[in-house]
């Protein structure tokens, strides 16, 4: 018998509930969401919780080959609060002006990295970060392999959030392609004038089509 306790078999089932609740919430989150969408989108609702700065800013780095994306900002600083990472888990239940709310968004990142990386300052001298590897795997197996989290030395940077994401094999390139996809077929006003761009640049101008025109821009801008 695997359970001695109404304890253990909770525990089980408890681990069971989240693991398909995490699965489901992948299933509805494309790539490109989860690699850029949303760790862009809490860095800009971090922001809106600061009064006291003039500009907030965005840093994103995309290193296709190795499937890392780096994501940083300046503003209030993740908590130091394991609960929000969580499925469920959010501080923004009650925040009108932020876009996210679900508390969903994040743990779809976390869980098709085979590394998460967070470091934060939160104001004040308030420094943590911390480490969870493997969580793709532990969500693949559901469960049976381990996703250790580490705390990280503190960084003493300026107030804000960094986040490092070592994605699953082929998310990160399939993310790429979701973006090309969508910009080269807009309508409207999203609708890029291809003809002009190749006309204000040599080097665009010899790409074949809209998406090696894009793909160039992508590459070396």
């Amino acid at each position: 018998m695997d359970y001695t306790t109404l304890n253990n078999l909770n525990d089980a089932s408890s681990q069971k509930i989240v693991i398909n609740r995490i699965k489901r919430i992948i299933e509805k989150y494309a790539d490109v969401w989860r690699v850029l969408h949303e760790p862009i989108q809490n860095s800009i609702d971090a922001i809106q919780k600061r009064s006291d700065i003039l500009e907030g800013q965005v840093y994103v780095e995309i290193n296709v080959s190795k499937g890392k994306v780096i994501v940083r900002d300046n503003g209030k600083g993740f908590p130091e609060n394991l609960e929000l990472l969580l499925p469920d888990g959010t501080d923004k239940d009650e925040q009108l002006d932020t876009m996210g709310y679900q508390g969903v968004g994040l743990k779809s990142v976390i869980y098709s990295s085979n590394n998460f990386r967070l470091q934060a300052n939160t104001g004040s001298e308030q420094f943590w970060g911390i480490e969870i590897s493997n969580a793709s795997e532990y969500l693949r197996t559901e469960g049976q392999k381990e996703a250790p989290i580490a705390e990280l030395d503190q960084n003493r940077g300026e107030q804000g959030t960094t986040i490092e994401i070592d994605f699953e094999e082929g998310v990160v390139v399939e993310a790429i392609e979701q973006i090309i996809d969508a910009v080269t077929t807009a309508e409207s006003n999203f609708r890029w004038r291809w003809d002009d761009v190749r006309r204000t640049n040599y080097f665009l101008s010899k790409a074949k089509n809209e998406r090696e025109i894009f793909c160039r821009i992508l590459e070396y801008q």
